[in-house]
């Protein structure tokens, strides 16, 4: 949940492409940190849990960066951090 949080204005600021980019490498993060991280769901045919693939772990990654998107959208333009879609440097 830290990485979602500390990549979600720069995940609001890209364009769509870059955004799968983000979610993907959060999801590589998660997977190389020794012990590796995991992205589970309930089987409910036997209620054991199992990992949901890559695939599934990047949507869901991309779901949790999306959550509150348009209060920080609207803190980000509040800042002047937003123009035309990027964040300025």
């Amino acid at each position: 949940r830290k990485l979602v949080n500390t990549n979600k204005r720069l995940y609001l600021s890209l364009p769509k492409k870059q955004k799968a980019l983000v979610a993907k490498s959060i999801v590589h993060a998660v997977r190389a940190q020794n012990p590796p991280g995991r992205f589970l769901a309930r089987d409910p045919s036997n209620s054991l849990w199992c990992d949901i693939g890559d695939q599934k772990a990047t949507e869901k990654t991309s779901q949790a960066l999306r959550e509150g998107a348009p209060d920080i959208r609207t803190e980000m333009a509040k800042e002047g951090q937003m123009e035309k879609g990027h964040i300025r440097g």
